[in-house]
């Protein structure tokens, strides 16, 4: 098995006039760490930034933070929600409405942070 691990910039903020701030994490298997520091990237190619360094963005690295909790829980109650349909089908349709409903509440969580942050 391969193990994939280095550093790649997440969390992309407070955009203005395509210029924006972006944290650098520590990264294993594309799933980020932890930060390891921040850039004002004021032009943009492939794989590469240009800007200046700063301190670690809290913002940032909330965004990161919150947007792969919010992928995580919309994974796992759209899981629910296929569980509990399969498992009650031709039942109670409580459980599978209680899961789909927590699988909408999940998606539509994802689609927030990612649109706030």
């Amino acid at each position: 098995m391969i193990i994939v691990f280095g550093t790649r910039f997440c969390g992309k903020v407070a955009a203005v006039n395509n210029q924006w701030v972006e944290s650098k994490f520590f990264s294993i298997m594309f799933i980020p760490i932890f930060p390891v520091g921040s850039m004002f990237v004021t032009s943009s190619e492939f794989r590469r930034r240009q800007g200046f360094n700063m301190a670690v963005n809290a913002q940032s690295v909330k965004a990161v933070y919150g947007r792969i909790f919010s992928l995580i829980s919309a994974a796992w109650f759209l899981y629910l929600a296929f569980d509990s349909y399969g498992r009650y089908e031709g039942k109670s349709d409580k459980n599978c409405s209680i899961s789909v409903t927590g699988s909408l509440i999940g998606w539509l969580m994802r689609v927030f942070l990612s649109v706030l942050w």
